[in-house]
């Protein structure tokens, strides 16, 4: 976790000219799976319940198969956070081909929280961008 801090200091530092500004946060220990989190992205919703939003990448060394038979390499996804009450909700997502083209995309229209649980990807993910967005001390 203090690696993570260090790193998001050090971008956070650097200033981004263009485009998305991702920094990895985790992997899977056969690294079938690398989660990276958009430091820009980060956006407060909702100062008086401390609720933001933020996107996170999910890279897959083997394509994923969707349920109509199409195959992506990696995944976008939307995410809302209450720093406050340490629980996420899913806002949407698109899944690309190694080539960036998209393969699928979705969009949800209602806040559906999950509570986040200690020593997950859920859990580094919140706490990075509510460190980003001022709400915690550290990430």
């Amino acid at each position: 976790m203090k690696k993570l801090g260090v790193v998001l200091l050090a971008v956070m530092a650097v200033n981004s000219a263009v485009g998305a500004n991702w920094v990895e946060i985790g992997a899977s220990k056969d690294k079938e799976f690398i989660h990276s989190f958009d430091i820009d992205s980060v956006r407060k919703l909702n100062t008086d319940s401390k609720q933001i939003s933020y996107f996170v990448k999910r890279e897959y060394s083997k394509a994923q198969k969707t349920a109509d038979g199409k195959y992506y390499n990696y995944a976008v996804v939307q995410g809302k956070g209450d720093c406050e009450n340490n629980r996420t909700s899913l806002m949407g997502g698109i899944g690309y081909t190694k080539n960036g083209s998209v393969v699928y995309s979705y969009n949800i229209p209602y806040d559906d929280w999950k509570t986040v649980f200690p020593e997950t990807v859920a859990e580094t993910e919140l706490n990075a961008a509510c460190y980003v967005a001022g709400y915690r001390d550290t990430p």
